[in-house]
């Protein structure tokens, strides 16, 4: 024992009632249950189990929750009631496209974009990968709409009528570092496959010096109804010169 002194000295006055010492009258532990407090991991928890056993449940990963069936307990991911949690980060330079990927785990997701800068401040633009391929055939529909902020101008309409090859989320976005143009992305249904693919939208966007501000929607109307599994963000000319792009995926219940 390698108590100190001031240790020891604790249990000095101790006013322990016997009914609190009986407490320990009749305990069967065994020596397994008793080494189970030897070295206890970080975060862990000491519980019974369904077999009356005293039991470790480990620690469980990031955000976690502790839950419990009416029996036993566990660890759960958070259920948001429709929240949106927070997938991943891309942060572009000066990059060509920048793609991101979703999954099967969510059925719809956001993309947060902040900071988007063109390097020749030219249209930005989306593609969505259905079925397994990056789709650049002509069978993309969409429908934005731009004003003035001041709401000097009126709001003006582009709607892609033959079909395009894109989809455009804004008519041009800032090259200036000063500037940074922002998207709200939301894409449904990832998982659907007897659909079409569609996707919606909320912006605001540097365009020679004046700030504009709209909304939209776009789908790929081609005959592939397969998954989607990327959105796939680049300029019509020049880079993609900085923007950071964040994923959200929204609780199914």
């Amino acid at each position: 024992v390698t108590s100190t002194a001031a240790e020891l000295n604790i249990l000095d006055g101790v006013t322990s009632t016997a009914a609190e010492l009986n407490i320990l009258d009749g305990v069967t532990s065994t020596a397994a249950e008793l080494n189970i407090l030897d070295a206890v991991s970080r975060g862990s928890l000491i519980y019974g189990n369904a077999s009356a056993v005293t039991a470790i449940l480990t620690k469980g990963t990031a955000d976690q929750v502790l839950t419990s069936d009416g029996t036993d307990i566990a660890w759960a991911d958070a259920g948001g009631g429709g929240a949106w949690t927070y997938i991943s980060t891309t942060n572009a330079s000066t990059s060509a496209t920048v793609t991101i990927g979703v999954d099967s785990t969510y059925d719809d997701y956001m993309i947060l974009v902040t900071g988007y800068l063109g390097s020749g401040g030219d249209e930005p633009r989306i593609r969505l990968n259905v079925g397994g391929e990056i789709r650049t055939d002509d069978k993309y529909r969409f429908y934005s709409t731009t004003s003035n902020r001041d709401g000097s101008g009126a709001f003006s309409a582009i709607y892609s009528d033959p079909l395009e090859t894109y989809m455009r989320w804004a008519q041009e976005v800032a090259s200036s570092t000063n500037d940074g143009s922002q998207l709200m992305l939301y894409v449904y249904d990832v998982n659907d496959t007897a659909r079409q693919k569609r996707v919606g939208f909320q912006y605001a966007a540097h365009q020679s010096g004046t700030l504009y501000r709209g909304n939209g929607d776009g789908l790929y109307d081609g005959t592939s109804t397969g998954a989607l599994t990327q959105v796939q963000f680049y300029q019509s000319s020049g880079t993609i010169a900085a923007g950071k792009f964040k994923l959200y995926g929204l609780q199914k219940s």
